[in-house]
């Protein structure tokens, strides 16, 4: 394992210590109670990589192989005043040469132990930038895992319908909604991207609808005027839009996935009430493939739903 780790940076590379250390627990080669960053303060780091060193130790506690990271930057001891620490220095006037070394090795034993007081809240303070950074890598790789999708899921319902590759593109479409509504070449690239089936999303070219005529307003003679109260026919040029999703073609057990109640069916549904007016009437058209457009009955056979796989 430790010849895998490639903790070191390279000449071209300077990772965080931290970031190398989410790596580790995302890749399943220790788990967040095994590592330890330590700082041992920030001298070097003008010229140095932020890892400065790191070594391996037995655990009889945990039981476990546990690793220590030192990292080239400021920890509490180096923050606070020196006072707190060490006694104010005599000077070197009245030293001698002996006394003098003795004062820097008491120095440096008494910085060490001010740094071994303070490594247990420097490694908890660690530990909590590692947790966010093993979430934002979550978040980054929004395909591998689901945390930035259970974040737009908690107000929008409909991203329980829809797989990782689909809320990704859902996420995208949310935010451009006011800039895209009425736009039917947009609803049919939004929909053909969600089902990597081809939709297409039409403006019906005629408004003529044949409507029956109520019993109450039938025309009688003599009390009806020609276009005013009463027309010619039983139809008349609708001001409401009709517009045509045609789905396909596709093979039939992908067009099955289109049905009435079904979840792509429902996705369709919302996404019109996103982009096209309420009152514009809206009819999806299932289109089989050529080969496909053969009727044929049995409880297994995709093609034996008449209406929309099979017509008379």
């Amino acid at each position: 394992m430790k010849q895998r780790l490639h903790l070191k940076n390279d000449l071209n590379t300077d990772f965080q210590a931290i970031t190398k250390v989410a790596e580790l627990i995302e890749n399943g080669d220790f788990h967040t109670d095994q590592i330890a960053v330590l700082p041992i303060g920030a001298k070097q780091r003008a010229y140095a990589k932020d890892i400065g060193n790191y070594s391996f130790y037995y655990s009889d506690s945990k039981r476990k192989d546990c690793l220590n990271i030192e990292v080239n930057q400021e920890g509490f001891y180096d923050m606070l005043p020196e006072g707190l620490f060490h006694t104010p220095p005599t000077g070197s006037a009245g030293m001698s040469e002996e006394e003098m070394v003795e004062d820097v090795q008491l120095r440096r034993i008494e910085e060490r132990d001010a740094r071994k007081f303070f490594m247990p809240f420097e490694a908890e303070i660690n530990y909590l930038k590692t947790v966010l950074q093993l979430y934002e890598n979550r978040l980054d790789k929004r395909t591998t895992y689901d945390d930035l999708t259970n974040i737009f899921a908690a107000e929008w319902k409909e991203f329980e319908l829809l797989d990782k590759e689909q809320s990704i593109i859902w996420m995208h479409f949310l935010p451009v909604i006011h800039q895209k509504r009425n736009d039917l070449k947009f609803l049919g690239q939004l929909l053909t991207a969600l089902f990597k089936v081809p939709v297409e999303a039409v403006l019906k070219s005629t408004n003529v609808k044949s409507l029956p005529i109520d019993e109450g307003l039938q025309f009688r003679l003599g009390s009806g005027a020609l276009g005013l109260n009463s027309i010619i026919g039983s139809s008349f040029l609708s001001d409401e839009e009709h517009v045509y999703i045609n789905v396909g073609p596709v093979d039939i057990r992908k067009l099955v996935n289109f049905m009435p109640g079904t979840a792509h069916a429902h996705l369709i549904d919302l996404a019109v009430s996103y982009l096209v007016p309420v009152e514009t009437e809206v009819t999806t058209n299932l289109v089989a493939t050529p080969q496909n457009q053969v009727g044929s009955l049995g409880e297994e056979s995709p093609n034996s739903y008449l209406g929309y796989t099979v017509y008379l």
